[in-house]
């Protein structure tokens, strides 16, 4: 800590002006953008040798570059089978017949990132310290759902895609005696993610066929209704004390989730055409609808917590003659009170239930490691241990989320593809307009085939005798610091490892339904 106030300003700038116009020697569509990065930060004393802040500030204003466009129109990608005469029907269609305008061809479009941080540290004694911080960032860009180079996106296919967070921690550091000092830490990070269609869902995804490509407009089907957000909670405590030639380290360590997670595709329908002919005259040649057989696709959302709780210790001995000696134990376990929700028919099928999580999973990790300064100029290392890893967020949320009884997906493979979209045979439900329009809303029959759906969809599950995954790692290495004869230098360091990794369990997919 000092009296002095410091700090810094910067601002970046770019934009297509400043970028090539060809690619392996042909000209391109260079679209305009403008680019911007500014910030700062400033720190100094709140209380002088005893309080001081750190605060910083940055944001990017930016745009990606979409490259795709039908032929001719000197997109970076011209999607085969796709010409401009397309283009323009298929919008015009969309516009005429269906009372919906999907938006032009993706080009520059706008993305941003912004980051707030403040810190602030307490010199609470020569003996104890203490700091906290806060973090806020807030990211969201335009993302492609469907990128391949035969498919093209109009551009209110796209999706915006981003995340909110909100950072806080905080921590004491302190020294009771010369050989004992702990460290205490708290730490919760809130992130809200964003994943929406840019121009809303009312109008569902539709899927044109021309030539071997395919042409998408309207909401992307896997942001029909998509939401996710959870809240990781940490407490780690640590002690160390040295004692002769050993230094003790000692601690607990729990990181709560709650995880909030919405996934159902196809709830304003993905609709599918065999030609732009078909588009035009209201033919489907597929169709898919899922939800909650209520008819709310929040309904289908699924929320849950679990913990990890990690107790260890380790001991770092040092010998006199250069040899240092560490040797620890690490015990991780798993706790949850919740479980999903129970399908009948899966039990009947396979014989267990849906329901398991890692409540109450173990693993015991025993760790050694060995280091030998040899000379002044040769060090060895080696150790053996077993380690865990991964985090089992997905592996839970599918379980939660694909329970076979909370979303229920119907498709023209199982029920009768619908009639004629526009001669009146058809009668459109769930229109957010309230005009029973066709695309806006769901034909009845697929309706009443999700609300009346038996409980018996596609279901992910835990295996009951799943393992925590774990894998013993061994490791030998060296250092020799060297110098070239004949006055080409010295400080030469190099530097060799070898690591070999044995898979005792992990993670894996199964479909059991073609298991005998």
């Amino acid at each position: 800590g000092t009296k002095e106030f410091a700090g810094s300003l910067f601002f970046d700038y770019t934009d297509n002006e400043l970028q090539g116009d060809t690619l392996a020697g042909q000209k391109i569509d260079r679209p305009k953008f403008i680019e911007r990065r500014r910030g700062g930060s400033i720190g100094g004393p709140i209380i002088e040798d005893k309080l001081f802040f750190f605060g910083s500030y940055e944001k990017f204003e930016g745009f990606d570059i979409f490259d795709r466009g039908p032929i001719g129109s000197g997109a970076g990608r011209e999607v085969p089978d796709f010409t401009q005469a397309d283009f323009d029907r298929i919008r015009q269609i969309a516009i005429d017949v269906y009372d919906y305008d999907p938006g032009g061809v993706p080009g520059a479009e706008p993305t941003s990132d912004e980051k707030y941080l403040l810190r602030l540290d307490w010199n609470i004694s020569n003996n104890h310290r203490a700091t906290a911080t806060y973090l806020y960032n807030e990211s969201i860009s335009l993302q492609e759902s469907d990128g391949d180079d035969d498919e093209f996106e109009y551009f209110n296919h796209l999706y915006g895609r981003g995340a909110e967070l909100k950072a806080y921690s905080a921590a004491v550091y302190s020294d009771w005696t010369p050989n004992l000092s702990t460290e205490f830490r708290y730490s919760l990070n809130e992130v809200d993610f964003t994943q929406a269609s840019i121009a809303g869902t009312d109008f569902g995804e539709v899927q044109v066929e021309v030539g071997g490509s395919t042409i998408y407009l309207g909401a992307d089907d896997s942001r029909h209704s998509n939401d996710l957000n959870y809240e990781v909670e940490t407490l780690r405590g640590v002690a160390n004390y040295n004692w002769n030639n050993h230094l003790i380290t000692i601690g607990a360590e729990r990181i709560g989730y709650d995880i909030f997670n919405l996934f159902a595709q196809h709830t304003e329908g993905q609709w599918e055409f065999d030609s732009i002919d078909d588009f035009e005259n209201g033919v489907l040649e597929t169709f898919f609808y899922g939800n909650a057989a209520s008819g709310n696709p929040e309904d289908t959302s699924q929320q849950f917590t679990y913990e990890i709780n990690t107790l260890f210790i380790q001991d770092e001995f040092q010998f006199d003659n250069g040899i240092q000696l560490t040797a620890g134990l690490r015990y991780d376990f798993y706790t949850s009170d919740d479980q999903p929700r129970l399908n009948e028919n899966f039990v009947a099928r396979n014989g267990f239930a849906n329901t398991n999580t890692f409540d109450g999973e173990s693993l015991l990790q025993p760790r050694l490691g060995l280091s030998l300064v040899f000379n002044d100029l040769l060090s060895l290392r080696g150790g053996i241990g077993l380690y865990s890893g991964g985090n089992p967020n997905v592996w839970l949320s599918n379980s939660f989320s694909n329970d076979g009884i909370s979303n229920i997906q119907q498709n023209s493979f199982a029920l009768p593809l619908p009639g004629n979209l526009l001669d009146g045979s058809v009668t459109f439900v769930n229109d957010e307009g309230g005009q029973g329009r066709p695309i806006y809303g769901i034909p009845s029959e697929y309706v009443d085939a999700v609300e009346n759906g038996s409980a018996n969809s596609t279901v992910n599950a835990i295996d009951p005798d799943i393992k925590i995954p774990a894998n013993w790692k061994y490791s030998a290495g060296f250092t020799y610091d060297f110098a070239l004869p004949n006055g080409l230098g010295d400080g030469y360091v190099l530097n060799g490892d070898i690591l070999y990794t044995d898979i005792e369990s992990s993670f894996a997919v199964q479909d059991i339904s073609r298991v005998t």
